[in-house]
């Protein structure tokens, strides 16, 4: 049924931190199909600053964010935290020139990587148009920040940086089948540019059910699944580049479900109190039928109960 009211869904694969308990593929796809993240890379963004932590690169979410561009104690950039840069509450936007010779302040969504050459500097030079951590607005460039500073924290160490960046995560999950797009410049877009099929895809939920440890060894600090998952302001279920269900967008699930979220209704499903993770992808320019998708992993719930 699912299948039939959403054409464009590549597949779903259910699972706990065991097992697969259900793999499913439209006609036309199959568990070999490589299907873009977009938006999903956010939130490998964001476990990657939490193996960064991890590492004592860096030490707090609640720290200035350090992005090398940002070097000036005195500028009003200082007052972003990488706490704001994860929840989407940076502050930053451009000034947008007009044909009438006014301008105004815009925020964009995709220039910061679709019209620079370089995604990270363009997006540190991004002016602070509201007070950091006040106002929640989604765009592109605070994860792109978020990039440059780990970036720049493993070339100062001297390492390899896309080597080392695969290595910190991905290369860790066994995540084979992911490839990271990256601009002119080199910089592997932060915001949204990742490929992998759906098991690999499951395998950052089932980091999360396991609070960040795999196959024996913390990967992430101890509760960085609270944090990132955790919506920490009124008037929004954006957490730290997850999503929640707070407002009952799936109103069969958990309200503490969370999950990874790309532009085509692609899905990382993470539901902490039934050890359950949920991927699903589809193609852009056909809807997923979110109420089938919810009554799918409802009856999976109740199955594991």
């Amino acid at each position: 049924a699912f299948f039939a009211s959403s054409s464009g869904a590549y597949g779903v694969l259910i699972a706990t931190p065991e097992r697969v308990l259900c793999e499913r593929y439209a006609p036309w796809s199959g568990p070999g199909r490589v299907t873009p993240s977009w938006s999903m890379t956010k939130a490998i963004t964001c476990t990657v600053i939490g193996r960064l932590i991890r590492e004592g690169w860096l030490h707090s979410v609640h720290d200035p964010a350090p992005a090398p561009l940002w070097t000036d104690p005195r500028a009003i950039h200082h007052l972003i935290t990488i706490d704001h840069l994860l929840r989407m509450r940076s502050g930053l936007g451009f000034p947008v020139r007009h044909g009438d010779g006014s301008t105004t302040v815009g925020f964009e969504n995709s220039s910061v990587y679709e019209d620079a050459g370089d995604a990270y500097e363009a997006a540190q030079r991004s002016i602070v148009a509201t007070v950091p951590g006040s106002v929640y607005r989604y765009i592109n460039a605070g994860p792109n920040v978020l990039g440059s500073i780990i970036r720049d924290q493993i070339e100062r160490r001297g390492l390899p940086y896309h080597q080392t960046a695969y290595g910190l995560l991905i290369d860790r999950l066994g995540m084979r089948s992911y490839q990271h797009s990256a601009d002119i410049a080199g910089n592997l877009i932060a915001s949204g540019a990742g490929f992998a099929h759906l098991r690999d895809y499951a395998k950052l939920g089932v980091l999360y059910l396991q609070d960040g440890m795999w196959d024996g060894e913390r990967l992430l600090p101890q509760g960085w699944p609270d944090y990132a998952l955790t919506p920490t302001h009124t008037g929004t279920p954006y957490a730290a580049c997850f999503r929640s269900n707070i407002e009952r967008t799936f109103p069969d699930l958990p309200p503490d479900t969370a999950w990874a979220s790309g532009a085509s209704d692609q899905r990382i499903f993470i539901l902490r109190r039934h050890r359950l993770t949920v991927a699903v992808n589809n193609e852009t320019a056909y809807p997923m039928d979110l109420a089938a998708l919810n009554r799918v992993i409802a009856t999976a719930i109740e199955t594991l109960v």
